[in-house]
Parts: structure tokens; C-alpha cells; sequence
């Protein structure tokens, strides 16, 4: 299982990176935000889900931190044959260079 950078990851988002924001499901409902683009799957219900992705896609998953969560997903994932990463830092890290995040439908983004 690979990790991917922030700035690897913001290369790769126009050469057909699948998205997946895998944060649970307390996690993902009070926050504000996510990645624009991510599809949202739960973590726990990977084995329902993971079927369903193109198998030409390359995948990467965060979560809050890019810790457990993500680098259980995306190890499952590669055991079913897709090629997945794990965003190092997550969401957090994410969100703290403010590029290409979006307000979650019925939320507003914060001003700045």
C-alpha cells in the first residue's frame, strides 16, 4: 500500500485519479468540507463498494489524518486488484493549503 503527497496528488487529479473521501461517517457529517470531486463511500462498507470502481482508475482514499482509516481502505482495495493510495495527512492536511476544496451540498465554505 502506497502513500501519495498533497502536491503528487494535485498533479494527478486532471490525468483520471478516482477520488474517495472514506472519512467515517461522524467524521464526514461535521465537517464542512470536502475535496472537490471526491466520491464518498464508507469505510466500513468497503467490501460492498470497492466492486463498483473502474478497474483502469487509479484510487486515492483519505480520511481525517491519513492514518488507519484510509490505509485500510486502500489496502483492501489493492487486495481486490486496483491501484490505491492513501492521501499522507488526510483531509487536514489537505484543507490547510485550501486548493481545490469545496463546501459540502447545504454548506457554506468558510470566508478567507
Amino acid at each position: 500500500m502506497n502513500a501519495i503527497s498533497f502536491s503528487d496528488l494535485r498533479a494527478s487529479l486532471g490525468a483520471g485519479t478516482l477520488l474517495v473521501d472514506v472519512r467515517r461517517k461522524a467524521a464526514f457529517q461535521a465537517a464542512g468540507e470536502t475535496i472537490a470531486g471526491a466520491l464518498r463511500r464508507d469505510p466500513d462498507a468497503v467490501a460492498d463498494w470497492r466492486k463498483t470502481l473502474p478497474r483502469a482508475s487509479d484510487v486515492v482514499v483519505y480520511c481525517v489524518h491519513g492514518h488507519d482509516v484510509s490505509q485500510a481502505v486502500a489496502q483492501a482495495l489493492e487486495r481486490d486488484g486496483l491501484k490505491a493510495r492513501y492521501l499522507e495527512g488526510g483531509i487536514e492536511k489537505w484543507m490547510g493549503t485550501r486548493v481545490r476544496s469545496t463546501a459540502k451540498p447545504g454548506r457554506r465554505a468558510p470566508a478567507g
